[in-house]
């Protein structure tokens, strides 16, 4: 098996008489997680801003080959409480500049440290996204980072600026994603709003799904102001397989190699 199929290497799993591609859409997301503690990344409206200026329908069409769908915001497609009337996070590079301008930003340093193939495509998504914030004007850098050192500053929280990340929704629930992740003392505790914290406390211990529901849309308008993530694509992950190899995807990342799902077919 190979993990984490590159999408311009699929051509050549499936033209192999002997091998095949499965995959399934991440129950998750890729997303630009940000250090919004940081100057101008402290400004909504610079982070508003470095998301309007992505075209994301080009990443999924020009670097996953359609394998991948724009999200709409912190929930991913297929989980509990999905909204799916929210439009996919739109691309304007017009509104970007303004949203600059309105922030007073003024051409300060904006890093991407990504690594290479941590995510599938980090490196050539950060490329693409590097030319777009710089068709708008913002001064941005990508740094190429090791393995190890990313794992340190995920330990420390020292990222300069922003980073690739794939939250997965381990619960298919906003409380598993989100929230495990961005609330106070969590992994990615890089930004506090304290409605959003509330709502977030509130909806972990509710067995009233309708205000659970009503919680995540109203932290989901929240999010999208503030982001303290840039969400970019939910990709399908793929996997190349020997074809006498039978075994199904888990959305999750789990590699399921359990009995029932991985089966030997010898001809």
């Amino acid at each position: 098996m190979i993990t984490q199929l590159p999408p311009d290497q699929g051509e050549r799993i499936t033209g192999n008489p002997s091998t095949r591609v499965v995959g399934a859409l991440y129950a998750g997301l890729y997303v630009l997680a940000v250090n919004s503690k940081r100057p101008p990344l402290d400004n909504p409206l610079v982070k508003q801003a470095l998301s309007l200026a992505i075209d994301r329908n080009a990443i999924v069409k020009e670097l996953w080959r359609g394998r991948g769908i724009v999200p709409s915001g912190p929930i991913a497609k297929g989980d509990n409480h999905f909204d799916a009337t929210l439009p996919p996070l739109a691309y304007d590079p017009r509104e970007a500049r303004e949203r600059l301008k309105k922030g007073g930003y003024k051409g300060e340093e904006i890093v991407i440290e990504t690594t290479v193939g941590y995510t599938a495509n980090d490196k050539p998504m950060s490329e693409a996204i590097h030319g777009m914030w710089r068709d708008v004007g913002i001064n941005a850098k990508v740094e190429v980072v090791e393995y190890s050192v990313r794992a340190q500053k995920n330990r420390d929280k020292s990222f300069k600026g922003l980073w690739w990340s794939d939250p997965t929704s381990t619960l298919g629930d906003p409380d598993g994603m989100m929230w495990r992740l961005l609330s106070p003392g969590g992994p990615q505790d890089y930004w506090r709003h304290p409605r959003f914290d509330e709502l977030g406390e509130a909806a972990r211990f509710s067995v009233d799904e309708k205000f659970r529901g009503q919680a995540y849309r109203e932290m989901t308008k929240v999010f999208l102001e503030h982001l303290p993530w840039v969400p970019v694509i939910q990709p399908y992950e793929d996997y190349g397989l020997q074809k006498h190899v039978e075994w199904t995807p888990n959305p999750n990342q789990q590699f399921e190699i359990r009995r029932f799902n991985l089966r030997f077919r010898r001809a």
